[in-house]
């Protein structure tokens, strides 16, 4: 058990090379940037931490050390009043406060925290708190040892996914970034600009990702559309923050290119694909896009 554990803090150093790894209900999805081989990609069982040693041993990794980062359906994201207390009570507290949000018992609840942009209004007064199943971060930890591989992190999407638009565009990055990310019935826009995420919006109750690939039915873009002006308003007049440079979507679904096209005629910004590693299902895009974005973040 380790539930003083911070997660999204690195445990230490590693030693070894580096791997992101995504382990959903769905796979086990790795990356590796291992120098002399270029950027490798592996698509695994559920739960395959002996083909993970094996598929290591195989491309000469040493000592591999991994870098988790949670799927977007395993963790809880949200902003809160940070505690006036000292450090050592912080984790604690916030779990008390997010605790009526969470669908399993608290004690099976790790959380940790990440601050806001020094330049957000109240920044010092709230915090972003990530909440995810302790059992499940153990699993993990269990499953690099049956690997024979140590842990170096385990990290969020919301902040991995800053590391990959940042390799994407260095220069856009500066003058911010956003990502249009489908999540099953919702879509969540992530909003990022130099070192930071900005923004976190997911939309509810329009209609499900597939319905805006379709271009028979101009209603349904227009109202995603909509809230994305609306968030990007937002951004800009409430934050007080320069407009975004850039708007990248993931080929986790396709065919992308005709919505691209049409974001790319109606807002103020460049609109990209942003093309995921080769899979056949939704879910090993996804993943091996993460656990790429997670690599990133190790190195």
């Amino acid at each position: 058990m380790f539930m003083n554990w911070n997660f999204l803090a690195r445990r230490k150093r590693a030693s070894g090379d580096m791997l992101g790894v995504v382990a959903s209900g769905q796979g086990l999805y790795v990356a590796s940037g291992k120098h002399d081989q270029g950027l490798l990609f592996a698509e695994l069982p559920v739960n395959g931490w002996q083909e993970l040693g094996q598929w290591c041993s195989r491309h000469k990794i040493d000592r591999p050390c991994l870098r988790f980062v949670l799927d977007v359906d395993q963790h809880l994201m949200l902003q809160v009043e940070k505690p006036n207390a000292p450090e050592e009570e912080l984790h604690a507290l916030l779990l008390l406060n997010i605790r009526d949000r969470i669908d399993y018992p608290v004690n099976e609840c790790q959380v940790d925290y990440f601050p806001l942009p020094p330049d957000v209004r109240r920044s010092q007064e709230r915090v972003n708190v990530v909440a995810a199943p302790l059992p499940l971060l153990e699993s993990w930890v269990a499953g690099a040892e049956q690997a024979r591989a140590s842990v170096d992190t385990i990290t969020v999407p919301e902040l991995a996914l800053g590391d990959l638009c940042r390799q994407i565009d260095a220069e856009a990055m500066e003058r911010g970034i956003c990502l249009l990310i489908p999540m099953g019935s919702k879509v969540t826009l992530l909003i990022y600009r130099q070192d930071y995420l900005y923004m976190t919006r997911t939309i509810s109750g329009l209609r499900d990702w597939e319905d805006y690939l379709m271009p028979d039915n101009p209603d349904i873009r227009e109202a995603l559309l909509l809230e994305i002006q609306r968030t990007l308003d937002y951004y800009q007049t409430q934050m007080q923050q320069p407009p975004v440079a850039k708007m990248l979507l993931p080929d986790w679904i396709n065919p992308l290119d005709d919505l691209a096209a049409y974001l790319n005629a109606n807002l103020a910004m460049n609109v990209d694909v942003l093309n995921a590693p080769e899979a056949e299902s939704v879910a090993a895009r996804r993943g091996l896009t993460l656990a790429h974005a997670a690599l990133l973040g190790g190195q």
